[in-house]
């Protein structure tokens, strides 16, 4: 990628902090939120897309699924930052359904999400000396394997083998599965169908503007995130560390929440001052982070069958050094 796309992330992050400041220090700890039904609406309606996406990029078997998993984690953490702080105020049993829902249900799946992202990571970091040593090489901002050894018969299956069988989650002691539980695609799909009734739920029951709680904190609380997650971003991709499509995933996403918030919920006259910082500021940065993780997705596609034959090696080779009794 463009040698100045670290420092830019590094300076947009330094950016951010006289506006963390001035929200905490000036945004009043209640907010008349507009269009209050839309944004939660919306919001979650974006949330079921990427569930369902997630779970057919792992279906698949592509490695767009490391980005997905990245943007659904974060936004399920978003969600449950706005609905705790959003249900202050509402009396005590609202407060405690927004905890509850957090504790059991929104961060255990962002864990899962996490999870899943860092497992491609880690595996592509685990092979990153060997695919060094193999002849990959950069050109033109692309990952470009070695014109020797075809990856399709690095493992002894035939050339036309197809991409599902590369890919195959199962496994056993001769071919180790990819990284992941098998039922994990059928568990995304199922996660989304959930949330079905629940937005129709939402667009049916909620008022149409709602006085927010601590916005102060629901404001701030994503934009420093924001800024920690661009630091993490610049030096991942200057010390070239595959975790780094994790973090710019989760930056979108965070910018896409924020101007998808920011617009809908600001006060009238106000509207049109959040739809230029959109316009001009998020939605392209934003653009630029799912740039940066599509080129990262791109070399994962081109280097996996040499990730898994590198894989299914070290399975055999523990196998045959296990005792047999």
């Amino acid at each position: 990628m463009p040698r100045w796309v670290p420092y830019l992330f590094a300076v947009l992050s330094l950016a951010l902090a006289p506006g963390i400041a001035r929200v905490f220090a000036s945004a009043p700890p209640l907010h008349l939120a507009m269009h209050w039904r839309l944004a939660w609406g919306g919001f979650d309606v974006a949330l079921a897309v990427l569930l369902a996406a997630t779970g057919l990029a792992l279906f698949r078997r592509s490695a767009l699924a490391e980005v997905l998993a990245a943007m659904t984690a974060t936004l399920l953490c978003c969600d449950a930052w706005l609905d705790v702080l959003s249900s202050v105020g509402q009396g005590r049993s609202a407060t405690v359904a927004a905890i509850g829902e957090a504790a059991f249900a929104e961060l255990p799946l962002a864990a899962l999400f996490a999870w899943v992202a860092l497992r491609f990571a880690r595996a592509v970091a685990e092979a990153q000396p060997s695919l060094q040593r193999a002849g990959f090489r950069i050109h033109y901002r692309r990952l470009v394997p070695p014109a020797r050894n075809d990856p399709a018969q690095l493992d002894g299956e035939p050339a036309d083998q197809p991409r599902w069988r590369q890919w195959t989650p199962r496994g056993h002691a001769g071919q180790p599965g990819l990284l992941l539980p098998w039922w994990l695609p059928a568990a995304c799909l199922g996660f989304a169908i959930v949330l079905i009734p629940w937005i129709a739920w939402l667009f049916a029951t909620l008022p149409q503007t709602q006085l927010a709680a601590h916005w102060h904190l629901a404001r701030a609380g994503p934009d420093l995130a924001l800024a920690i997650v661009l630091v993490a971003s610049a030096v991942a991709l200057l010390r070239r560390w595959p975790v780094a499509e994790v973090l710019v995933a989760t930056a979108a996403a965070l910018l896409l929440r924020d101007a998808w918030f920011n617009i809908l919920t600001a006060r009238r006259g106000h509207a049109a001052d959040a739809l230029g910082v959109a316009a001009g500021l998020e939605l392209p940065l934003a653009g630029l982070c799912l740039w940066v993780a599509a080129l990262h997705v791109r070399a994962v596609e081109v280097a996996w069958p040499y990730v898994r034959a590198l894989r299914m090696e070290t399975a055999r080779r523990n196998t045959k050094a296990q005792p047999r009794e």
